[in-house]
């Protein structure tokens, strides 16, 4: 009886695959001739898809587990680092420097944001850094005119 002739194939496969079939006593060449054989049958190809697809969830499961886990860690780290900035009613501090931007720049008639380019100084900063925010937070605050002045 004559041997059917081989023919040579390249592939990429699952590390899990590889150890598997690594540790048996067959070749990936047996593999990928067993795996043939078997999807050739209709209901055998049907059985190992749905086990294909009940796989790809697992490991989806599984990702989606990951990334909430990460998500979390995130979320903790931005808490530990970023505390919510206090409102202006509950810290004095901003209160007092959205007041005095707003005084300047009443007394120069512009915007309390562009006080900056009338003072000639980093007024913003200036009071941004006294007060413990940064000067977008600070910015937002005067914008927002949560003080209640003017």
């Amino acid at each position: 009886m004559k041997r059917i002739p081989k023919v040579q194939i390249s592939g990429k496969c699952t590390a899990r695959s590889k150890m598997i079939v690594g540790e048996s006593k067959y070749t990936f060449g047996d593999a990928v001739d067993f795996f043939a054989m078997a999807i050739n049958n209709p209901r055998k190809r049907l059985e190992l898809e749905i086990k294909v697809v009940e796989n790809e969830i697992e490991e989806l499961k599984l990702d989606l587990v990951l990334k909430e886990v990460a998500l979390e860690k995130l979320n903790e780290h931005l808490n530990s680092i970023d505390p919510e900035p206090e409102l202006i009613d509950d810290n004095p501090k901003i209160k007092k420097a959205v007041s005095s931007i707003k005084s300047i720049a009443k007394r120069f008639g512009c915007d309390p944001v562009k006080v900056n380019q009338f003072t000639n100084k980093d007024t913003l900063g200036f009071h941004a850094d006294n007060c413990g925010v940064s000067r977008v937070e600070l910015i937002e605050l005067i914008s927002s005119d949560v003080s209640g002045d003017e």
